[in-house]
């Protein structure tokens, strides 16, 4: 026990230390305080987004396969065993005697947004819809980090609806006689690529970061 402790430690030690940006977590309740450091004199940009989480899962930039509103740029929440096992998510919908009124609802929001994403396409010169999308996602989420500056945001932890969606529900279901741990990571994805050529320029002073990252590990007190 004591070995696995050790080497969790070092490990995040070793991130510290060779990272170019450091990201940390704290529960405080149902509260997760995320802090972003930038270790460098360089200037960084991060696509993150500040209100949710996403399960994690390996092939993390595929874009296409989720709703409007999930959330493609958050910090992917890990949960893993003692014994280092990955646990997976599960799909959840909510009960139908409140589905049809919230489906009307929610389908009048996407219609809006659907909008949205085309006059936002018209206005960056992106003809295909997805790619204007991703677009809208990515700008919306970048966080920006002078050289050693950090930036604290707090995201509100609900393994029941990890994304907090109201008409899907990704989610963790544990067994309460079992010890996880948890920590965050960043999608390893190309986001240089879904930015216009206008945008690269305006943001020619900031880095994208587009290397791993991992938080430290905590233990998630299940009460």
């Amino acid at each position: 026990m004591h070995k696995k402790k050790y080497t969790l430690i070092l490990l995040f030690l070793f991130n510290t230390l060779f990272s170019q940006v450091v990201l940390e977590i704290k529960l405080v309740g149902s509260i997760a305080h995320v802090n972003i450091i930038n270790t460098t004199e360089d200037y960084y940009m991060l696509p993150i987004n500040q209100n949710h989480f996403r399960p994690f899962e390996e092939n993390c930039d595929n874009f296409i396969n989720y709703e409007s509103e999930y959330p493609s740029f958050a910090l992917l929440l890990n949960l893993v065993s003692l014994s280092g096992k990955k646990v997976d998510y599960t799909v959840g919908y909510k009960y139908l005697n409140d589905f049809n009124s919230d489906t009307k609802k929610i389908n009048l929001e996407r219609e809006s947004f659907q909008k949205k994403i085309k006059k936002w396409g018209r206005k960056n010169n992106i003809n295909d819809y997805s790619t204007a999308l991703i677009n809208y996602k990515l700008i919306n989420s970048l966080i920006f980090l002078k050289p050693n500056e950090n930036k604290k945001i707090k995201i509100e932890l609900d393994l029941k609806n990890i994304t907090s969606q109201d008409l899907i529900f990704y989610n963790y279901f544990l067994d309460e006689a079992e010890t996880y741990k948890l920590f965050l990571s960043l999608c390893n994805f190309d986001s240089l690529k879904y930015l216009t050529p206008y945008q690269r320029k305006k943001y020619a002073n900031y880095k994208l970061f587009t290397n791993k990252l991992e938080s430290n590990i905590i233990e998630l007190n299940k009460k």
